[in-house]
């Protein structure tokens, strides 16, 4: 399992030039960047035949499906290429308002993508990106995003990259066995099986479904040098040096927690350019002080 980021960077893009179509899955923190990491990656390397969806908030599989082909038809402009076959036939201003109406109008390309469902292979060879498997709704079975995930593979040789965090995933579990370690003497040690039964769903599923559709896995585990990289830009660059500093010291490198250090610290520019520009030791310490209390206010909001 790979963690360095030049390293899975290298095996997705060998990967996902193969013919044959595999399963990714990219793991890792809450907050290290994973999403951020693929949209980039993707948008530099197969931005024309990718797509992305979060499973955060959708309710059914229909759902999933009917974004995923929406993105696609997005991307290609498929609606647009249609209206262009008939535009000898209508007059330019009409043909311009309906190629806006219907650049704007879901419903016109959600019909489109319903015609176009008893197609096959209309996703062939696509790569397929699915996030935020931890925070899949109550209202969707696991086993059915797995199932359609399949058949993407399967059916349509669409390459699968699946972004999750596992320790959030079977955090349940845990918190029941650290209930169960501290009120021992009121029960009886747990046998194999009995453990086993105790696992949560979204645990068991993944574990059934690792063999059948996960070809590859991979921990992405940035250095806090590479997640502030991301986000350097978002700060005034006479601080950059000293909060890459900061960062590595503490290894701090969740960029949610970097982005509030990073506003904090552009909020008190003006003061300490204004106040502290002749005294350089106490704006250092300054500038350490604002980037820790920043940092411990993010990760206790965390």
């Amino acid at each position: 399992m790979s963690t360095a980021k030049e390293n899975i960077e290298q095996r997705l893009t060998e990967i996902l030039q193969r013919d044959n179509a595999a399963c990714i899955v990219l793991d890792g923190e809450w907050g290290v960047g994973k999403t951020t990491f693929w949209k980039n990656f993707s948008a530099k390397n197969f931005d024309k035949n990718s797509v992305y969806v979060s499973l955060f908030g959708k309710e059914s599989t229909q759902e999933i499906k009917q974004e995923i082909s929406l993105k696609f038809y997005r991307k290609n402009k498929v609606v647009s290429k249609i209206l262009e076959k008939f535009k000898k036939f209508i007059p330019a201003g009409i043909f311009s308002f309906l190629i806006k109406r219907f650049a704007d109008n879901k419903i016109a390309e959600f019909s489109l993508i319903m015609l176009d469902s008893l197609h096959t292979n209309k996703y062939k060879d696509a790569i397929i990106c699915f996030d935020d498997f931890e925070r899949i709704s109550d209202k969707i079975n696991l086993k059915e995003i797995l199932g359609l995930i399949s058949e993407y593979k399967e059916q349509q040789n669409c390459h699968i990259v699946m972004i999750l965090n596992r320790s959030k995933m079977t955090a349940p579990t845990k918190e029941t066995q650290k209930g169960d370690e501290e009120n021992l003497e009121a029960k009886e040690p747990k046998n194999t099986s009995q453990i086993k039964e105790d696992k949560t769903e979204l645990e068991i599923i993944l574990s059934e479904y690792k063999d059948k559709i996960m070809d590859y896995e991979f921990y992405y585990d940035p250095t806090p040098q590479e997640s502030f990289s991301v986000i350097s830009d978002k700060l005034e660059e006479v601080y950059q040096d000293a909060v890459s500093r900061y960062f590595t010291k503490h290894t701090i490198k969740n960029i949610r927690v970097m982005r509030r250090a990073i506003n904090a610290l552009n909020d008190y520019k003006q003061h300490l350019e204004d106040k502290l520009q002749k005294y350089q030791p106490i704006k250092d310490n300054a500038i350490t002080y604002i980037l820790g209390i920043s940092i411990i206010n993010a990760m206790n909001s965390s």
